[in-house]
């Protein structure tokens, strides 16, 4: 079957509509919240009304190929804004926008005063957080069944072999005493929390919020190859243009943290200013051909391991940020190495031969975007971020 076959159907507090037009759907690792859009025909009026913001949106995916054809969940979310758009030459739309249940996260503040100290672990404190109403089924340290799940491999959730699990034992080193004050938003400060600890906060498909680690180990599920147009003998499946980016600005080759000590000496030394102050050091000499230094201060290291490792952390989320490879391929599935049908995910692994910008290798898939578009030059089609891999992980 060709690329670009697929179909979406989304539904609205249970009510599916089939009849979606252009679309655009992005999911993306470092993001909560990723944003939905669609246009739905509605030229005889009849579902005027019947879409209301903060009803329940889902999302999914059909083709084929992938699980016998059946429906593949890609989000889990609400309706954020509607709008509807008449003209007697071109008939009547809704445009209908939405964002998974991370929007929850990113739009609501903290209970006043909440205090992570109150709870025995980061997780618990999470769950803590999540209001009933929201629809989160749950938080779940891992993200291999989401993984599978949007891929749409043929089992169930229980069926997933998870191969890293994040234990609640992991967050019952000391923590800061984390409190929300008037209008601290939920979203920052759990993102911020989990850079301490080295994890990454998503959600899945099906509504689970999820606290992960990246996954490197795993085999590619996909392959982009991109080639000269004179290059006759070999095929590519990546769509023009093709950007790589490079950028220099959050790329240093010595950082350190500064945190400060739990217990402050009683009687300060007069001579000494920095007393109580701990610094954490993480230096690549490789990053850069020259030297660059970046020193920050976070009061909530409280050791000089926690330092080093909050130190380390910003230095690779640096090279992270500084390299990246888009591509824009036809369709929004692909025969995996593997021999199966799949929908593109993030958090997956790709091979890559791109003989015009030299990469040839395994690469991590970061954020997805899929878009339908039914006007000139548009089509069924799917851009991949990719990034290098064994950047961002746990560091203890």
């Amino acid at each position: 079957m060709p690329p670009g076959d697929e179909r979406v159907t989304i539904a609205v507090d249970g009510v599916e509509y089939a009849n979606v037009r252009d679309y655009s759907l992005q999911s993306d690792i470092l993001q909560l919240g990723d944003p939905f859009s669609c246009t739905i025909e509605n030229d005889d009026g009849r579902l005027t009304g019947q879409i209301k913001i903060g009803a329940k949106l889902t999302v999914d995916f059909r083709a084929p190929e992938v699980k016998g054809g059946g429906a593949v969940k890609q989000m889990t979310g609400r309706v954020i804004r509607v709008r509807h758009v008449s003209s007697r030459a071109q008939g009547s739309v809704i445009l209908v926008e939405g964002s998974d249940l991370g929007w929850h996260l990113n739009k609501s503040c903290g209970p006043l005063w909440l205090r992570l100290r109150r709870f025995r672990s980061f997780l618990e404190f999470i769950r803590r957080l999540i209001d009933p109403t929201w629809g989160f089924i749950g938080v779940e340290a891992n993200n291999d069944a989401n993984r599978a799940l949007r891929r749409g491999l043929n089992f169930g959730r229980a069926g997933i072999i998870q191969t890293i699990t994040i234990n609640e034992k992991d967050f019952l080193a000391i923590v800061p005493p984390i409190q929300f004050e008037s209008g601290q938003l939920i979203a920052p400060t759990l993102i911020e929390h989990a850079r301490r600890l080295g994890v990454l906060l998503d959600v899945s498909a099906d509504g689970q919020l999820l606290v992960f680690q990246p996954n490197y180990n795993q085999d590619p599920s996909y392959r982009i190859e991109y080639h000269r147009a004179i290059d006759e003998s070999k095929s590519g499946n990546a769509l023009d243009p093709v950007e790589i980016l490079e950028d220099i600005e959050g790329v240093y080759t010595r950082v350190t943290c500064v945190g400060a000590a739990t217990r402050p000496p009683l009687t300060p030394n007069p001579e000494d200013p920095n007393e109580g102050k701990i610094p954490g050091t993480h230096t690549d000499g490789a990053a850069l051909p020259f030297f660059r230094y970046l020193s920050f201060s976070d009061a909530d290291q409280f050791s000089r391991t926690e330092a080093e490792t909050k130190a380390r952390w910003r230095q690779r989320r640096g090279l992270f940020d500084s390299w990246s490879a888009t591509y824009r391929v036809a369709g929004h599935t692909q025969i995996s190495p593997q021999g199966v049908g799949v929908f593109w995910a993030v958090d997956t692994m790709c091979s890559v031969l791109d003989t015009v910008h030299k990469l040839d290798g395994s690469y991590y898939v970061s954020a997805v975007h899929f878009q339908r578009s039914l006007g000139d030059g548009g089509g069924t089609t799917t851009t991949v971020t990719l990034r290098r891999p064994n950047l961002l992980f746990a560091v203890k």
